[in-house]
């Protein structure tokens, strides 16, 4: 049986605090450890990187300006029987990297990696992504589905899915999705998907599969770079703002599993399907265009919208934290339905997520450029088919299903 360290026991015993002052005997009691224990555990603490005041006659706490990624902190809002097991790294060249490296080395489905801070992260077709320490979430999911790779595409969409509605549910802010992956709110690229793996090409079945997930979370503290900066936006409008106490994530049980989005190529060995969130080059919506519609589907109630007061908000510290644990029930549970993939159950699964995709879509109805292989083409987006394709209507009155590509709003 493996003992959690006294350093993690004393974060979780702090971070369920919120800010409050607890003295170190008091921890001492708590945990059955002694006081220079707890005292040891502090330090180490802080050189991690957070601040954790200690006041005579009151004791320690963790500032509750802190917004720092740890591992007890992203477990403390997973539900307890979730098989998620997310480990928490300062600095990373790529969450998907590390995760494929050990999947390699045989980690276990439901690893996760988290980073505060990616200096080589990459998204779609090679493009690199921009992914500040402090204000954004970079981690990677490890999958071991029994899926054909032919719908490996659904992972990926799954994985859109899941982040709209954490960020609905959490934020209390219209989240839609751009096809194929990119996550949008008032207007403005906040997240993005890329999904690689490899499948075994004599079974063409996945042999593992890691879903990279990036959001922004909040402005980062220099700006977005001059490239994406017309285009890139925030979950967090501002950087010291925090999320609304009605909307404190909660397991996603209720969710209908499954989803779907473009196919990849059939018998490709690197999954490459997704979109980095803030690629450089990656065309979004103009800088003019009014915040696309979410539609989709409904939240629980009190979800809607922030309190207008401002009484009720949570402290900072959580932020992150409840963002990702959000976001990894919601994915875990649509990738859950994924693997009933037989039967009328799961044609019923895959329909309905299909259908909360399609919801979100804010291409769907618009005048679009889409980019294939180097070539523009301009069409009007009609629907997306029963395999997550995008459906265009050319000017010459065709009409195609596109399975892979770039789309994005036309200007006016």
């Amino acid at each position: 049986m493996t003992t959690t360290p006294t350093k993690e026991r004393v974060l979780r015993a702090l971070e369920a605090r919120e800010g409050a002052h607890v003295s170190g005997a008091q921890l001492a009691r708590e945990l059955g450890v002694t006081r220079n224990s707890v005292w040891k555990a502090v330090n180490a603490l802080r050189r991690e990187g957070y601040h954790i005041d200690a006041t005579t006659n009151r004791g320690y706490a963790l500032s509750h300006e802190d917004d720092l990624l740890s591992a007890s902190g992203i477990r403390r809002f997973l539900p307890a029987d979730a098989p998620l097991f997310p480990t928490v790294r300062k600095c990373l060249d790529s969450t998907n990297a590390e995760a494929l490296r050990r999947a390699v080395d045989g980690a276990p489905e439901g690893t996760v990696i988290v980073a505060e801070e990616q200096t080589a992260g990459r998204g779609r077709r090679g493009r690199s992504f921009f992914s500040p320490a402090g204000t954004g979430i970079y981690l990677s999911i490890l999958v071991r589905p029994a899926l054909p790779a032919e719908r490996a595409h659904l992972l990926t969409c799954s994985a859109a899915v899941a982040v709209a509605e954490a960020i609905e549910a959490c934020a209390g802010v219209d989240a839609s999705i751009k096809w194929v992956n990119d996550v949008y709110c008032r207007g403005k690229k906040v997240a993005g998907i890329l999904t690689e793996g490899s499948f075994d090409l004599e079974g063409g079945v996945l042999q593992h599969a890691v879903v990279g997930i990036g959001v922004n979370v909040r402005p980062p503290h220099a700006g977005f770079p001059a490239e994406i900066a017309e285009r890139a936006g925030a979950v967090l409008p501002a950087r010291d703002a925090t999320l609304p106490t009605d909307n404190a994530a909660s397991p996603a049980s209720d969710m209908t599993p499954s989803a779907g989005v473009a196919a990849l190529p059939a018998g490709t060995a690197s999954l490459q399907a997704a979109g980095a969130p803030l690629s450089a080059g990656d065309p979004s919506l103009p800088a003019s265009t009014a915040a696309p519609p979410a539609g989709g589907a409904a939240l629980p109630a009190g979800n809607a919208n922030p309190p207008a007061d401002g009484t009720a908000l949570r402290r900072a510290s959580t932020v992150r934290c409840r963002l990702v644990a959000e976001i990894l029930t919601r994915f875990w549970t649509l990738y859950q339905g994924l693997q009933t993939s037989n039967g009328q159950e799961g044609t019923r699964l895959l329909a309905d997520v299909r259908e909360r995709y399609r919801n979100r879509c804010f291409l769907l109805g618009q005048d679009v450029m889409v980019t294939r292989g180097g070539e523009s083409i301009r069409a009007h987006a009609v629907d997306l088919d029963e395999s997550f394709r995008l459906v265009v209507n050319l000017p010459d009155g065709t009409r195609h299903a596109l399975s892979y590509g770039e789309a994005a709003l036309t200007c006016p």
